[in-house]
């Protein structure tokens, strides 16, 4: 793995401009720089000049291009000429308070060529998971037989269940079956699954996850989350007609202890029972108390997150944490019963600027929606058990959005008036994440 520190290159303190991008070809060549600041604000040179390296300075590795923008602490990605590789992040400290031009609204930018199996890493933890996958929420039955084979056959390789999803035992069937085949190995695919509100104490962690492996018939996970930091009480979950957890059944248990179940989380990693762990649907606050004590950091952050939910506060702590970020519900939920949960009933994909961003790619609003997260570094899971739907979320690495179409969509933002997934019965909870009505 080529390394490109930030002791090579330090970024910039101070400037007026954004960076647009910096070329370093292979060695023996010399690096060679572009000008990366307008005349007018330029202040000592180029970046190279500016930070104390020789315009005749050798990079390692291959020709790498990065862009960003301005944004504080920004993170810069770099590609190498066949794909993306994460581990080569700079962090800027870096002000656009001198821009005239509309911030973005997201702290992450990917540009370039993606592909379904672009990894994003956690430099903390080491973490590498592949951008896009398969959500299963609401799945189950032939119907997500299907759906999950025609998906391996496309090349997802990222499966994203939960214990409330009621499904982990047709994931294990599936994987079984291919991995039996020959067709797969066990490290070619990333497995996730949530510990569930329910098991929300520390006696219960072990307990939970031993049951989860047993049905996914997997000796280990590659990612365990933390669903919800809202505890339940076991005995009043019932299951739905759709087989997932009866929400409206529930009543809460509060006495939840985050840092406690942590704790837990922390020795299932040590006992190899998953590779990494993480939160889910959690604010910025939960996730810096649970960082701060963690002796195991977590790797990943998954929440809802679309283009009228940025979520820009915890973009900016995965960013800062070094965390990567999950997206659900990218594509807003469409399939969401009416009055299943408390929150808009407006799903993104509905709306009428994504037909029209669509129509300049001959791209379904789906696709513009994957796209959108995609390039903003964001790794998503959308789910679906129709074969062409699955097809056709994967299909959304083959264009990319312009800078123009990107800001539009961001422009889509609505904030908590966006949200899906609120249970108003949670809202009394003293671990209740969101803004309560």
């Amino acid at each position: 793995m080529h390394s490109f520190t930030l002791e090579k290159a330090k970024a910039c303190q101070k400037s007026t401009t954004p960076i647009s991008y910096f070329q370093m070809p292979p060695p023996p060549q010399k690096a060679r720089h572009r000008q990366l600041c307008h005349e007018p604000h330029r202040k000592t040179g180029p970046l190279c000049q500016r930070e104390g390296l020789s315009s005749d300075y050798e990079f390692p590795g291959p020709r790498f291009i990065f862009e960003a923008i301005f944004v504080e602490y920004d993170v810069v990605r770099f590609s190498s000429d066949n794909d993306y590789d994460t581990d080569l992040i700079v962090k800027l400290n870096t002000t656009d308070r001198h821009l005239n031009h509309r911030r973005v609204n997201s702290p992450l930018t990917m540009s370039g060529k993606l592909t379904p199996s672009t990894l994003l890493t956690c430099k903390t933890t080491g973490m590498k998971m592949p951008i896009f996958g398969l959500g299963t929420f609401q799945m189950n039955n032939e119907p997500m037989v299907k759906a999950m084979n025609r998906a391996l056959e496309l090349g997802y390789r990222v499966f994203e269940s939960a214990l409330l999803y009621k499904n982990e035992n047709i994931i294990g069937q599936v994987l079984k079956e291919w991995f039996d085949s020959g067709k797969l190995k066990r490290e070619d695919v990333f497995v996730i699954t949530k510990l569930p509100g329910t098991y929300l104490r520390p006696e219960d962690v072990r307990d939970a996850i031993d049951q989860q492996l047993k049905d996914l018939q997997l000796t280990y996970v590659d990612l365990y989350l933390i669903h919800h930091p809202v505890g339940v009480q076991r005995a009043n979950i019932g299951q739905t007609a759709g087989g997932v957890a009866n929400h409206r059944a529930m009543v809460l248990d509060m006495s939840t202890d985050l840092v406690a179940v942590w704790r837990e989380m922390e020795k299932l990693v040590d006992q190899g029972l998953t590779k990494y762990i993480g939160l889910s649907n959690m604010n910025v606050k939960q996730v810096e108390r649970i960082y701060q004590i963690a002796r195991i950091k977590p790797s990943n952050l998954q929440i809802e997150l679309h283009a009228y939910l940025h979520c820009n506060e915890e973009q900016q702590l995965c960013k800062k944490l070094d965390m990567t970020l999950t997206s659900y519900a990218t594509l807003g939920s469409p399939g969401l019963a009416k009055g299943a949960f408390d929150g808009s009933e407006t799903p993104v994909i509905n709306d009428p600027l994504l037909k029209k961003i669509g129509g300049n790619y001959n791209k379904s609003p789906a696709q513009v929606l994957i796209r959108y997260l995609l390039q903003l570094g964001i790794a998503v899971i959308p789910k679906s058990v129709n074969p062409d739907h699955v097809k056709e979320n994967i299909e959304a690495f083959d264009f990319e959005l312009s800078k123009a179409d990107m800001q539009q969509l961001s422009g889509l933002e609505k904030g908590e008036a966006g949200r899906r997934f609120v249970l108003s019965q949670m809202m009394v909870h003293p671990e209740y994440p969101y803004a309560k009505k």
